[in-house]
C-alpha cells in the first residue's frame, strides 16, 4: 500500500489488481487489473516456476506495463531515494532483486542482496534514504527444502516452525545487513515494516493490529 498525493490510499490485491481508495467515503475503485495481454492476478501458484513480474502503472494514461519477470514470488517493492531503481523481494528466492529504472542500467535487473536467512516480504525506505527495512517472514525449514515440486507447499511448510522465524532487516543501499531484530519468543511474524522518525511501525497477516517498536531501545 502507498499513499496518493491526492489522498487516495493505493491497494495491491492480489485477487483484483490494482485499487484506489479513498479514505475519507470508503470508496474504492480498480485502477488496473490487466497487462496488454495478460490478467494480473496468479494463477497455478502450486507450480515451482518463477512466474512474477515486476509492473509500474501510469496513472496519467491508466497503462500498466510489464518491467521485469522471471521472479520466484515477488512480493514487496520499494522506490529509490532518487527513483534510480526499485528493489523487489523476491520471497522464494530468498533474496531481493533491483530493477534500475535510470542510468547506463536502465531496464536491466541484478541481485541487491542474496542468501537471506529465511523468505523476505514486505519491503520500505527508511528516513534518509539510503538503507531499507526488510521483513523475514520465516525461515525454510528441511522439510520445505526437500519440496521442490510446488513452491506453494513449500510456502506453506516454511511457516511451522514459529520458534526460527527471523525478523525486520535493516539493509544498506548497498546491500549490506546493517541490523536485524528478532522476538525471542519466536511468537510474532511481521510481512512488513516501514520506519516513522525512531519508531518502527510492523503489520502482519496474521494479526488485527499494527506494532510499535522504539528503535533507540532495541538493542
Amino acid at each position: 500500500m502507498a499513499m496518493h498525493p491526492d489522498g487516495h490510499l493505493i491497494v495491491c490485491d492480489a485477487a483484483k489488481g490494482l485499487l484506489s481508495a479513498d479514505p475519507a467515503s470508503g470508496e474504492v475503485s480498480l485502477l488496473a487489473s490487466r497487462l496488454p495481454n495478460a490478467s494480473l492476478t496468479p494463477a497455478e501458484a502450486d507450480i515451482g516456476a518463477p512466474q512474477g513480474r515486476l509492473l509500474v502503472y501510469d496513472p496519467r494514461t491508466h497503462y500498466t506495463q510489464q518491467l521485469a519477470d522471471g521472479i520466484w514470488f515477488a512480493k514487496g517493492v520499494a522506490l529509490s531515494d532518487n527513483e534510480s531503481y526499485v528493489l523487489v523481494a523476491e520471497t522464494f528466492g530468498c533474496r531481493v532483486l533491483r530493477h534500475w529504472l535510470q542510468g547506463p542500467a536502465a531496464g536491466t535487473t541484478e541481485v541487491f542482496v542474496d542468501g537471506l536467512p529465511g523468505f523476505p516480504d514486505g519491503i520500505s525506505r527508511a528516513p534518509g534514504g539510503d538503507s531499507y527495512w526488510l521483513t523475514i517472514i520465516s525461515t525454510p525449514s528441511p522439510l520445505a527444502k526437500a519440496l521442490p515440486s510446488s513452491q506453494l507447499l513449500r510456502w506453506l511448510v516454511a511457516w511451522l516452525p514459529k520458534a526460527l522465524n527471523p525478523k525486520p532487516t535493516h539493509v544498506s543501499s548497498d546491500g549490506r545487513i546493517l541490523r536485524s531484530l528478532h522476538d525471542p519468543t519466536g511468537g510474532r511474524c511481521h510481512t512488513s515494516a516501514a520506519q516513522v522518525g525512531g519508531t518502527l511501525y510492523m503489520g502482519s497477516l496474521a494479526s488485527s493490529h499494527v506494532c510499535a517498536l522504539d528503535l533507540a531501545a532495541a538493542i
